[in-house]
């Protein structure tokens, strides 16, 4: 929760840009991935 707080913060600094919304969907895929490998190890 902490995380995602923190980069809808970064993109609105960057008002929306280029940047921040490559920043959120590499968070996105990588909440994706985590949570798939936590459900195959465990």
């Amino acid at each position: 929760m902490h995380v995602i707080e923190i980069l809808n913060n970064l993109v609105r600094k960057e008002n929306n840009s280029f940047l921040g919304w490559q920043l959120l969907y590499f968070s996105s895929a990588f909440v994706s991935f985590s949570q798939t490998m936590y459900e195959i190890f465990i």
